[in-house]
This record gives C-alpha cells, sequence and structure tokens, in this order.
C-alpha cells in the first residue's frame, strides 16, 4: 500500500514533465507484464500495478494515453489476480 508520503513525491514527479509520466507509466506497465508473464511473480506485479493505477490516476481525462486504456489497465489487474489464484 502506498503511503500519503510515497503518493506524494511521485506526484511531484510527474505534476510538471509529461513526457517522464508517460515513460514511467509505460515503463510500469511493460514491467507488470512482464512479471505475470515471465516470472509468474504476482506479489511483485501487485506492487508495480499499485504504482501504474496511482499514477493513470493522475492522467486528466485529455491526457490518458490512447495506446494503454482504462480497459488494458483492468485486464492487466484481472491478470494479476488470475495468477493470484494460480500460485495459490
Amino acid at each position: 500500500m502506498l503511503t500519503k508520503e510515497e503518493k506524494n513525491r511521485l506526484k511531484n514527479m510527474v505534476k510538471e514533465n509529461k513526457t517522464f509520466h508517460y515513460s514511467y507509466v509505460d515503463r510500469l506497465r511493460q514491467e507488470v507484464n512482464f512479471y505475470v508473464n515471465q516470472c509468474e511473480s504476482a506479489s511483485k506485479a501487485k506492487e508495480s500495478m499499485e504504482i501504474l493505477t496511482f499514477l493513470y490516476s493522475l492522467f486528466s481525462e485529455k491526457e490518458l494515453p490512447e495506446w494503454y486504456t482504462t480497459t488494458d489497465l483492468e485486464n492487466d489487474k484481472k491478470a494479476i489476480e488470475r495468477l493470484e489464484q494460480w500460485v495459490a
């Protein structure tokens, strides 16, 4: 669970630099995909997904990336849930 301090730090990191914001979201998206499909590590995928979800929520409606939709985000969350069930 991200602390308030961690959330504030992340907000400040991406606030004035949209290029970094998009790049960081993309890196986390790839990280989640890697952990789910290659490492089968639900815990690492969940950690990255928590940060990804928070950063994604910081986009305004017009800033949302076309290459990673809210549907994609939800599908990745479901993939993590399936992995958790599989490894349990």
